[in-house]
């Protein structure tokens, strides 16, 4: 939504909205003139001359700023509905799509057409390290973005370029089931001029026969191509971005050379703190999909291959504890020690839909337990890691979406001092 924001202002448009926190993408609005009211969501918030109204999908109707667009009569409209019509209002569109990826991959694309000298529009789904912002409108000319699959609204897309990293059934409880869920991925390939996609059991049953599609292969992605972070699945990423871009005049060695200094996404693989004699490092990541936590776990024995590797993970999600908890567990079997933490609701109140401790029981191979956690209190969680995890040649990592992340402070400041 910030994105969104950011974006149309930039196009001149007077923005207004409302949230409940002074969040960091409240504080950047507020910095760019957006007028943002913060604390309570009220009609009062809704000037009386607005023309528009632009939600989001965590938006219930009986919201009292979407009862006041209706009194109003204003447009009201989903942010995925706008993003795709915004899009068309811009000479050429980069669309990133797929389960996993897509903000490393649309911070990539954004990042060589900013090294070339393009000043693309972007708008990206995370903090891209050293950015100011993660958005801006650049010169209106070319715009990249990722678009959303969770509420099916990236089928209302229509890319010059689309980019489909992966296909996975996760958001299929929010995009109207699988099915759905696929043929928004399929629609999204359709409506684009040109789609680049990774192959797989369900790109290539979803999208086969779809015309302007053109399945990447990793022995073709050249020897050169690089970038700072490790695992292979951001070099896929990377060779992705570099095929987009050429559609709008970017060479390939103009891509590969870019990338050389792709700062990166924060909480992917982001160092929190590193030991003066480089034998224990912290840091966190974003992974919440099983597909994730396997490239992670990857990444992480890549990178430190004599390291124990120990993870703090919350899922994200009971219906993804339902769907993928048998899964998280044979993936999480393949480090040294694990804590399981319950799982961020999303602010769903669907606990009764699994249990999370199934989780933590069905590990092999590795210590485990699983630490329940009520209001966000996760001091028996940082007591546990603090007594029981090996300070020495080793490896912590905090894994998740959710409100996992606001133990990774505490824990530098712990460790700082061992």
């Amino acid at each position: 939504m910030s994105g969104i924001a950011l974006l149309v202002s930039g196009l001149g448009a007077d923005v207004s909205g409302s949230d409940l926190e002074k969040s960091v993408s409240v504080k950047m609005l507020l910095n760019h003139g957006v007028d943002v009211k913060v604390g309570v969501h009220c009609q009062d918030n809704v000037p009386n001359d607005v023309d528009v109204v632009i939600f989001s999908s965590a938006v219930k109707p009986d919201n009292p700023e979407m009862v006041r667009a209706k009194e109003l009569d204003a447009r009201i409209i989903r942010r995925g509905n706008f993003l795709a019509e915004l899009a068309d209002e811009f000479d050429f569109s980069i669309a990133v799509s797929g389960s996993h990826g897509k903000t490393t991959t649309t911070a990539m694309i954004a990042h060589i057409l900013k090294e070339t000298g393009k000043n693309p529009a972007f708008m990206v789904g995370g903090k891209v390290i050293g950015w100011h912002n993660s958005a801006q409108i650049g010169d209106a000319k070319i715009l990249v973005t990722e678009i959303d699959e969770s509420d099916g609204t990236q089928s209302f897309f229509h890319a010059n370029c689309a980019v489909i990293l992966n296909i996975e059934d996760d958001h299929a409880w929010s995009a109207g089931g699988r099915e759905q869920l696929f043929e928004s991925f399929r629609k999204v390939a359709q409506q684009s001029h040109k789609t680049f996609a990774w192959g797989g059991e369900f790109p290539n049953q979803i999208l086969g026969d779809v015309e302007q599609v053109e399945f990447l292969k990793e022995n073709e992605i050249p020897e050169n191509l690089s970038v700072p972070q490790v695992g292979k699945h951001n070099l896929w990423n990377a060779y992705a971005a570099m095929k987009a871009v050429e559609q709008v005049g970017v060479s390939q060695k103009q891509a590969i050379d870019a990338l050389k200094s792709f700062p990166g996404v924060d909480r992917r693989m982001t160092t929190l703190f590193e030991s003066k004699n480089r034998q224990f490092t912290l840091l966190e990541d974003y992974a919440h999909h099983p597909t994730e936590v396997r490239n992670l776990i990857k990444a992480l024995r890549e990178s430190w291959p004599n390291r124990s590797i120990q993870i703090i993970f919350q899922p994200h999600r009971f219906e993804r504890v339902k769907r993928y908890g048998s899964e998280f567990a044979k993936e999480l079997s393949a480090v040294d020690s694990v804590v399981v933490v319950s799982p961020f609701a999303a602010w769903c109140n669907d606990s009764d839909l699994a249990n999370p401790k199934l989780i933590a029981d069905e590990i092999t191979n590795a210590e485990k337990v699983y630490i329940d956690v009520e209001n966000d209190d996760f001091s028996e969680v940082v007591e546990y890691v603090q007594n029981s995890f090996s300070k020495e040649n080793s490896v912590v990592a905090i894994v998740g979406a959710g409100t996992i992340t606001r133990i990774g402070q505490e824990l530098v400041g712990y460790y700082a001092t061992c």
